[in-house]
């Protein structure tokens, strides 16, 4: 969820990203942990950028993901650089975590108002 709830910061004040990024990460931990947990989501996208784009990291034929069908595309190589996919990789992540905590929501929000559904969702988990 700090993707989510931190990331738009990053996305509009990018000199703050900057600011951050070039502090200890033991104080950013310290004093902004939301946004410390942007900059690690975003050095595991590095990290497996860079190993997407150099070869070594593993791809199952069967499911590949997001990255690699990424580099593979007719894209622009300014549009491959690795600031630009990790920017795309953070906004994919942020996007399904807030839509599905909004769904998560909005359901349990009218299953506690609808009693019958409740005791009857109920029920059904216990047994």
């Amino acid at each position: 969820m700090a993707a989510s709830e931190a990331g738009h910061v990053a996305l509009q004040f990018k000199f703050i990203y900057l600011l951050l990024e070039s502090l200890p990460e033991w104080f950013v931990l310290k004093m902004q942990p939301q946004m410390y947990l942007v900059l690690q989501l975003a050095k595991d996208f590095d990290t497996k950028l860079k190993a997407i784009m150099n070869g070594t990291a593993k791809e199952n034929p069967d499911h590949p993901t997001i990255l690699f069908e990424m580099l593979r595309s007719n894209l622009s190589p300014e549009d491959k650089e690795i600031t630009r996919l990790n920017e795309e990789a953070q906004l994919l992540v942020a996007a399904g975590l807030t839509t599905a905590a909004w769904a998560m929501a909005v359901t349990s929000f009218y299953i506690i108002q609808n009693p019958s559904i409740y005791e009857r969702l109920r029920q059904e988990l216990l047994s």
